[in-house]
C-alpha cells in the first residue's frame, strides 16, 4: 500500500468521523431545544395553576363581563387614580391574566414554546380568557394600539389550529373508548 493511499484512507476516515459527530451534535441540539420547550410549557402550566393566577383567571373568566357593564367599574378600571381598594384588586387581576397571555404569545411568536404544544394544551383557556377580556383590551387599544398584541397573535394561532383539528387531534388508527351518553 502507498502512502498516497494510507493518507487517502486516513482522510476519509477523519471525514466520516467529523460528519458522524456532526450529526450526532444535530442531534443533541434537537432534543436540547424540545428539553427547553417541555421546560418553558411546565413553567407557562405550572404559573396557570398556581394560585395568584387561578384567582385572577377566575375573576376575567367569571365576573369581568358583568363588570364592564357597569360605567363607574370601567372608568375606575382605566383610570387608576379612580380606583376603589377593590377595584385596585380587580384591575390587578385583569393585567395578571393579560400580561400572563402575552408572555404566552410572544414565546409562541418567537418559536420558543412549540405553538402545537401551547394549542393542543391550552388553547381552550387561551380563547376564553381572549373572549373574557376583549372589552378591556378594545378600552386599552384606544390609548395603546399595540396592547396585548402577542395575546392578540396567540388566540388567532389558536383559533387557526382549531380550524385546521375540528375534530380534535386524537391519534388515527388508535382504539377509542366506549364513553356512555349523559344522562
Amino acid at each position: 500500500m502507498t502512502v498516497e493511499l494510507v493518507n487517502l484512507f486516513a482522510t476519509l476516515a477523519t471525514l466520516i468521523v467529523v460528519a458522524a459527530t456532526a450529526v450526532a451534535a444535530l442531534i443533541q441540539m434537537r432534543h436540547m431545544g424540545r428539553g427547553n420547550q417541555l421546560a418553558a410549557f411546565n413553567e407557562l402550566v405550572g404559573r396557570l395553576n398556581g394560585p395568584e393566577l387561578a384567582s385572577a383567571q377566575r375573576f376575567v373568566m367569571n365576573e369581568l363581563k358583568q363588570k364592564m357593564s357597569d360605567p363607574v367599574f370601567r372608568e375606575q378600571l382605566m383610570v387608576p387614580d379612580k380606583r376603589t381598594a377593590q377595584t385596585a384588586v380587580w384591575a390587578a387581576q385583569v393585567v395578571l391574566t393579560g400580561n400572563y397571555y402575552e408572555e404566552m404569545g410572544l414565546l409562541v411568536k418567537s418559536a420558543l414554546v412549540d405553538r402545537e404544544l401551547i394549542c393542543d394544551g391550552q388553547g381552550s383557556s387561551v380563547l376564553a380568557a381572549w373572549d373574557a377580556m376583549l372589552e378591556v383590551i378594545a378600552t386599552w387599544r384606544v390609548s395603546d394600539p399595540r396592547a396585548l398584541e402577542n395575546f392578540e397573535y396567540l388566540a388567532v394561532v389558536v383559533q387557526d389550529w382549531n380550524a385546521r383539528n375540528p375534530n380534535g387531534t386524537y391519534p388515527r388508527g388508535v382504539r377509542r373508548l366506549t364513553i356512555p351518553p349523559p344522562g
